[in-house]
């Protein structure tokens, strides 16, 4: 027989080998079950903590693609505009030509008819 001293009241109970071995079940089960709860939450944690590292890598990815992607789009908008430019100079090279043609054109025509006159 085993004795058991309560630790609230201090009185002595005397348990045989089957009720020592309940009353140890019941103490094992009880910090087994704290400790299920412990890890449990420590796993929670944990868990929570690599969801937060993913989404931050995640979306730090995502922010490189699209600083990539807007680097790409102002270089193309750098090559528009310089292709505009060079067929606004083309169009005033083409005009420039056309107007001293025209106007040689016209010295031609007008030295032309003061021969003739």
């Amino acid at each position: 027989m085993q004795e058991i001293k309560c630790p609230n009241c201090g009185q002595v109970f005397k348990v045989d080998d089957t009720g020592y071995a309940q009353i140890l079940q019941q103490v094992h089960d009880a910090e087994f079950e704290k400790e299920l709860n412990r890890r449990k939450e420590e796993l929670a944690l944990q868990k929570e903590k690599d969801l937060k590292i993913a989404s931050m890598e995640q979306e730090e990815g995502y922010k490189e693609r699209l600083s990539a992607k807007e680097k790409e789009l102002t270089e193309r908008d750098r090559e528009i505009e310089r292709l505009k430019g060079q067929l606004e100079k083309s169009d005033a090279e083409k005009k420039l030509a056309v107007s001293e043609a025209v106007q040689a054109k016209d010295r031609e025509l007008s030295q032309k008819n003061e021969t003739i006159t």
